[in-house]
């Protein structure tokens, strides 16, 4: 009896030593990812900047047109398998346009987004 308690109790704790391996890797693989997508949206920010150069100051109307103008091959999506977004903020002080990735929930304007602003 004793031994099937002790093999009982082995296997609860390992049970819940993964369950807790399992937690930490999940964070560390979010975090990896707004990593990742903060790399993304500059490197979309840089194309849309030569974009911006070569059509005289005006901006895309989306992220589609950097592929037309042959800027880039493909429009990456971010690293939880959503679309990134271009967004003119005409109004707003920060700048003109931003790139967001709308994160792990993929949705945007919360507070899980990554939003680089364009100057």
């Amino acid at each position: 009896m004793v031994r099937k308690l002790t093999i009982f109790f082995v296997l609860v704790a390992i049970a819940a030593g993964g369950g807790i391996f399992y937690i930490i890797d999940r964070d560390v693989q979010n975090r990896r990812g707004y990593e990742t997508a903060k790399t993304q949206t500059r490197i979309l920010a840089d194309n849309v900047e030569q974009y911006r150069m070569m059509k005289r100051g005006a901006y895309p109307k989306d992220l589609e047109e950097l592929v037309d103008n042959r800027l880039m091959l493909k429009i990456p999506r971010d690293p939880w398998g959503n679309p990134c977004l271009l967004e003119e903020t005409p109004n707003n002080t920060k700048g003109p346009a931003r790139i967001v990735c709308t994160g792990v929930d993929g949705v945007a304007g919360n507070d899980d987004d990554v939003v680089h602003w364009l100057r």
